[in-house]
């Protein structure tokens, strides 16, 4: 039977303030207004509403005005650029239930993914991001350089989608997800050493994402985002590789996955809270680089939702094995091991099963050839999340946090906007 998880009734039920979400009219006067993002951003430039302004940081009228031709780019780019979508194979859950047979059986496990044709749109930005970068970097000035970082990051995104499938994509993928300091690495190390027994069978869940049922995933995410009027709408989606993942108006539910009421509710958290409400509180700031992101502010957005995982008591043993699954995945795609040696490595030597060494394996590898590292964009996460929850913890701790709660803005980003 699926019981209800007490995580979700002692965690939603919290008023505004503590762990659970704060309300709507915290962060936007008017939420019907939430639902035109270009009224709610051209409202934040004439009234100048952003916090840069009380803290007498400069005439932010004048950088937005500067910036303007910069934001226009940026958020176009932002929009069409998804190397996502672009590394995703067409024929992903065919060959992901072929190869975890293969797996199984002792056969060779060698993906054939098939891609889109790269999209013409990437082509035509990437020159158009390398000038952007290439005039705002040489700036003296700290906003300016941030967007300048931004658009360094998004041409790289345009060469990533139009490379996909080949050796060059794995090159650009590495660039696109160092991670310098790597302290994730030396935790899934540790997290992977040690015994696990009875808990895996723990974490088993018995409810369809997909199920029509009032506590399955996609109901619940319909649930929260209905009872806080957020404008994003829920759709279930084939292929997808974690249980749910969050675009600009939309939260994607993986079709068919099956998830326990722990799962559900820390799910729902990391979407929403991690993910959607920084995007909301976007629409409301003064500079568009809140809405279109700074450089590894996806990235960080991801430790930042583990924060908010952790302090709400979901981050436990299973999850952070799962994490670390991904993350020796990726180490030994950047190794030189190939698909098949990696599953069979995550299988044999950290105890993971044949479907969930076919589906972590994947992450690592999409985008490519099978032969070579893909995507590895799981990388930087969990040495996200150690840096965030370090900052977060420390003298300037809730001016860091409020900045990285506002968009899809990095730790090293949120550092300068709060100076």
């Amino acid at each position: 039977m699926f019981q209800t998880s007490a995580k979700r009734e002692n965690y939603w039920r919290k008023p505004a303030g503590t762990l659970g979400f704060s309300v709507l009219a915290n962060f936007c006067p008017c939420p019907k207004a939430l639902v035109d993002a270009g009224t709610i951003a051209a409202r934040g430039r004439r009234l100048l509403t952003s916090s840069f302004v009380s803290r007498g940081s400069g005439d932010i009228a004048d950088v937005v005005r500067e910036l303007a031709p910069a934001e226009s780019l940026l958020g176009t780019a932002s929009r069409a650029v998804r190397p996502l979508s672009a590394a995703t194979p067409e024929n992903l859950i065919d060959e992901r239930v072929r190869l975890t047979r293969a797996l199984a059986s002792g056969s060779r496990a060698v993906p054939a993914w098939r891609y889109a044709a790269p999209a013409t749109e990437a082509r035509r930005l990437r020159p158009l991001l390398e000038n952007l970068a290439n005039a705002l970097e040489a700036r003296p000035e700290p906003i300016p350089r941030l967007y300048g970082d931004r658009a360094r990051e998004l041409a790289l995104e345009c060469a990533m989608c139009e490379t996909v499938g080949t050796f060059a994509f794995s090159e650009l993928a590495r660039r696109r997800f160092e991670d310098v300091e790597d302290r994730g690495l030396a935790f899934a190390r540790a997290r992977l050493a040690e015994s696990e027994a009875p808990e895996l069978a723990e974490a088993r869940g018995s409810l369809r994402t997909d199920d029509p049922s009032p506590l399955s995933l996609l109901s619940r995410l319909r649930e929260e985002l209905g009872r806080r009027r957020l404008p994003f709408s829920v759709r279930v989606v084939r292929g997808l590789s974690a249980l749910a993942a969050t675009g600009d108006r939309h939260v994607l539910v993986a079709e068919g996955r099956i998830a326990n009421a722990d799962d559900v509710e820390r799910t729902v958290l990391h979407e929403i809270q991690g993910h959607v409400m920084p995007r909301v509180r976007a629409l409301t700031e003064t500079l568009g680089l809140f809405r279109f992101g700074t450089a590894r502010g996806t990235c960080d957005q991801e430790g930042y939702a583990l924060v908010l995982e952790e302090r709400a008591g979901f981050l436990e043993r299973a999850r952070t094995r799962e994490l670390s699954a991904r993350r020796i995945a990726v180490e030994l795609a950047r190794e030189g091991a190939d698909y098949e040696e990696t599953a069979r490595t995550l299988i044999r030597s950290h105890e993971l099963g044949f479907e969930d060494g076919a589906r972590i394996t994947e992450r690592a590898f999409r985008g490519g050839d099978g032969a070579h590292a893909g995507l590895v964009r799981d990388r930087p996460y969990l040495g996200a999340w150690l840096r965030l929850r370090e900052a977060f913890s420390g003298a300037r701790g809730p001016e860091v946090e409020d900045m990285v709660s506002r968009g899809q803005v990095s730790l090293a980003a949120a550092l300068v906007l709060v100076e």
